[in-house]
């Protein structure tokens, strides 16, 4: 099978991670792919088009857009902008007034285009509800199909070593990430406790918010690498997620598979990944969070139920298993047209 793939010049480092990865496993399992950009010209010599860069419901690029002469599957990661609330997703008023004339835009592209796209593959059951509902496309034209973490970059301590006294999160800088109420919750925390408490550390890449300075609050805004980031894992007291809207949630399965415990949302595609190998709060609720840390801080034997439990989800989650999936759909769009 030859699969020409979208790969633009530009595309956030997550959607990159995915589609890396992906071609990679692809690539094991015998498939032949090439590359092109938008500045090149589109690849004759193929069985099917893959466009793996859609993120927030953006529609396909024109070239997509157009009823081509080989089937087009592409990824669709989520549809945030148009599912929440504007005061949740977007920054600033000016912001999310372009934003919702953007959400216009491509929920009209997505009805004019959709029969001439042959499958679409989102990454959870999660997303597939919200594509359905917020873009009105046809259910049965989705398919759901989770990430991979990679267990050669994440992976636990090979001696059992005491944590070290901090909290973590990461991500890149969203008010979706909701770490204002990891802060908040933190304050609390540092109120309802008479002796010291771990520290806080938050890594929230590329961001230029003025934060609060808060006394053991320390906040990060630039990226770290996989290698750096493993340490700080392996090194928690627990990681802290409770994202207000995730169809995936990548640190959550990162942070498992290195050995550390996690807080995440009760809600959205988080609960999805996090299964039962975490503690699952309301995002919304500051109060949740902090009890949630209490309970790491004050129950040793749930830290270790967690750590083996988070282990044992993570392994469930491979980029081989992605790529098998991925490959079902690109045979099953060449044989019956859907």
């Amino acid at each position: 099978m030859k699969i020409a793939i979208y790969y633009p010049t530009y595309v956030g480092l997550s959607v990159r991670n995915y589609t890396d990865n992906v071609i990679r496993e692809l690539v094991e399992l015998g498939v032949e792919v090439m590359r092109f950009s938008e500045r090149g010209k589109l690849p004759a010599e193929t069985d099917i088009y893959w466009n793996p860069c859609l993120a927030g419901g953006s529609a396909p690029s024109r070239i997509f857009r157009r009823k081509l002469e080989k089937p087009v599957v592409v990824t669709l990661h989520g549809v945030a902008p148009l599912a929440m609330a504007w005061k949740e997703y977007f920054p600033s008023i000016p912001s999310a007034l372009r934003g919702k004339v953007l959400n216009l835009r491509n929920f009209l592209l997505w009805q004019q285009c959709q029969g001439n796209i042959n499958a679409i593959i989102t990454v959870s059951n999660y997303a597939k509800w919200e594509i359905t509902k917020y873009l009105k496309l046809k259910p049965e034209n989705i398919h759901p199909i989770h990430h991979g973490v990679d267990l050669t970059s994440f992976f636990p301590r090979n001696t059992i070593q005491k944590e070290e006294a901090y909290f973590f999160h990461v991500s890149a800088y969203q008010p979706k990430k909701n770490i204002n109420r990891v802060i908040d919750a933190y304050i609390q925390l540092k109120k309802n406790n008479q002796t010291i408490i771990p520290r806080m550390l938050i890594i929230a890449a590329n961001s230029n918010k003025k934060w609060p300075i808060v006394n053991g609050l320390e906040i990060i805004t630039q990226p770290k690498s996989h290698n750096k980031l493993r340490h700080i894992y392996q090194g928690a007291l627990g990681f802290l997620f409770p994202s207000l809207q995730e169809t995936f949630g990548m640190p959550i399965l990162e942070a498992m598979a290195s050995g550390c415990p996690v807080i995440t949302s009760n809600t959205t595609g988080c609960i999805e990944v996090a299964g039962d190998a975490a503690l699952l709060v309301n995002p919304r609720s500051v109060d949740e969070i902090t009890c949630a840390m209490q309970r790491l801080i004050e129950e040793p034997q749930l830290r270790v139920t967690l750590r083996r439990k988070g282990l044992e989800r993570a392994k469930q989650f491979t980029w081989k298993k992605c790529a098998e999936e991925h490959l079902k759909v690109f045979k099953k769009v060449l044989t019956h047209g859907k």
